[in-house]
């Protein structure tokens, strides 16, 4: 309000302006009211020709709905809501209406830091640049969608600029794939092994709210459609897949072998396995690290980056239902290419060995 008051609307436009219910009043007759956001309900029955939100990744899906319902004000020509925002996580309700559902009646803005460098102090955005780490500089100077960071990253030996490359696959080689279930958003990641030993992770798929079956048949379409010459399929995944429940007789492995897929796993704990990835960010192969990931994979890049964190002050994994699926994804297979109890070690080879596996 202190905003609007002194730089935006000038003192000879306004008639009066009620402190107590926060309505102002214009001599051309419109209105504006200020109201928060943190009861959508009490919305219900008013009419509105504009609608603008600010901070509005802070506020709640409900009360966006609301205000879209309550845009029915006949005297105005063209009635609409805008809104403000840091970029935010591409699960926020934000992303899916402007972003992934691309409706025609919405549209995006980007409006990077960069751009209002004449606004800021000097040495304001290059003290930034020094002091951010890479996933800051992307999400808060460039204005890109990325994840909301809380406690320290587990993977502190990624770097975007270093492990992020456009990757190609390799015909008649294995592919080695990595899987986490669960039906709000199961994760599976696709891998290979290249000629120097370097681990490839070439695709992500996390579908949202999926059964065992339709989540095996998309494994399936991607490997049709991407890896089609791929010599084998080793799969690796979440040990508890082969527990049972009191839904159904058949487990989550057993779902998957009627698909073909035959699902390898350990028992190990998450930092076993955040500790197995973070030596692969670290190695160098060359000229290169001996881990590095597709552009592609949006879902596991910000993971790396930081969404996958320790819970503030203290040595506990967040689980936030997002990012902790894909990492469980990779960690699976990571524990079954790399470590001592699944991998070849004699003469310095590091491939693992050969399983049995349904080739489709």
């Amino acid at each position: 309000m202190r905003t609007f008051f002194e730089q935006v609307c000038p003192q000879e436009l306004i008639q009066n302006f009620n402190k107590q219910s926060k309505h102002l009043y214009l001599f051309n007759g419109s209105e504006i009211i200020f109201r928060s956001l943190d009861r959508p309900e009490k919305f219900r029955s008013d009419e509105f020709g504009w609608f603008y939100i600010d901070e509005a990744s802070e506020c709640p899906e409900d009360a966006f709905k609301f205000l879209m319902g309550r845009l029915r004000r006949k005297q105005v020509s063209r009635t609409c809501g805008f809104m403000t925002s840091n970029p935010v996580n591409v699960t926020h309700w934000l992303y899916d209406w402007f972003v992934k559902k691309k409706l025609e009646e919405f549209e995006e803005f980007h409006a990077p830091t960069y751009e209002n460098v004449k606004h800021l102090p000097e040495g304001y955005i290059a003290s930034l640049e020094r002091n951010y780490p890479p996933s800051w500089v992307k999400k808060y100077l460039n204005g890109d969608w990325g994840f909301t960071e809380g406690g320290q990253p587990c993977f502190t030996n990624y770097r975007e600029d270093l492990h992020v490359k456009q990757l190609k696959y390799i015909p008649e080689e294995p592919v080695y794939v990595g899987l986490d279930f669960g039906f709000r958003r199961p994760a599976a990641v696709f891998t290979q092994l290249d000629p120097s030993d370097r681990w490839c992770i070439l695709k992500e798929y996390m579908p949202e709210n999926i059964t065992v079956h339709d989540f095996s048949a998309g494994i399936l379409k991607i490997q049709n459609q991407m890896f089609p010459h791929a010599s084998r399929f080793v799969y690796y995944g979440d040990p508890a897949s082969r527990q049972t429940s009191d839904k159904s007789e058949k487990t989550t492995a057993d779902i998957l072998r009627d698909y073909g897929i035959n699902v390898y796993s350990r028992k190990t704990s998450p930092v076993a396995r955040v500790e197995i990835i973070q030596k692969k960010l670290q190695t160098w192969y060359g000229d290169r690290p001996s881990m590095l990931t597709d552009s592609g994979c949006t879902f596991l890049n910000d993971a790396l980056a930081g969404g996958y964190h320790y819970k503030a002050n203290t040595e506990d994994v967040e689980k936030d239902g997002l990012y902790e699926h894909i990492v469980d994804a990779l960690g699976y297979l990571a524990v079954g290419l790399f470590s001592q109890i699944n991998a070849e070690t004699l003469r310095g080879d590091s491939r693992p060995r050969k399983l049995a596996n349904l080739k489709r």
